[in-house]
């Protein structure tokens, strides 16, 4: 049966007792405490295990989130690489285009790829010029304005492995490699080395 308890009685009373507030209804019984420590007892190790438990778990995520991390970091470093390279690709096929049309429509551009040449290369008295066939008479149309820029000799040479707008010179000192897809991989490079 209840009773109304002041607050002062109830720390007397002992730990049966428990406040209700409002009123009582009818239900089940409480679960009465442990009238012992002895009986009490079993319920620490089991308390103890669920900590240790709960320890483990929490170590095995920690190691999995960490896990993921590195995941998440090596798959971004991996796009990053993958999305470089095609920016790469994409640059040196658009620039290839715009040289092929340039070359289409100003075919005196090889011009300039042999001007550069002669001066980049070594000076020697005598270069062989290896150019598209295509190229040939143009170039021959421009020889006095090119050798009056360097002296010396040259031998014009059709060469069908040369794409148009381009020009490999040949000197007694080495080659100088000036066809569209030499420059075009050097440009491809550049940008390797700067991105």
């Amino acid at each position: 049966m209840a009773r109304i308890v002041k607050r002062d009685e109830l720390r007397t009373l002992g730990s049966n007792v428990r406040p209700v507030w409002g009123r009582q209804t009818p239900g089940p019984a409480a679960p009465e405490a442990a009238a012992t420590p002895q009986e009490a007892a079993p319920t620490a190790p089991a308390t103890e295990r669920a900590a240790d438990q709960m320890a483990e778990e929490l170590h095995r995520l920690r190691s999995l989130v960490h896990q993921l991390a590195a995941e998440v970091v090596t798959a971004r470093e991996e796009l990053r690489r993958h999305a470089q390279q095609e920016v790469i690709e994409l640059a040196t096929a658009v620039a290839e285009k715009v040289v092929g049309r340039e070359i289409a429509q100003a075919p005196d551009v090889v011009v300039n790829a042999v001007q550069t040449a002669l001066e980049v290369g070594p000076q020697t008295p005598a270069v062989t010029v290896h150019l598209n066939p295509d190229d040939v008479e143009v170039v021959r149309g421009a020889g006095d304005m090119l050798l009056s820029h360097r002296g010396g000799s040259w031998e014009l040479v059709p060469d069908p492995g040369v794409q148009p707008g381009g020009c490999v010179l040949e000197t007694s000192l080495g080659l100088v490699d000036a066809r569209v897809e030499a420059r075009l991989l050097t440009l491809q490079r550049a940008l390797e080395e700067g991105l």
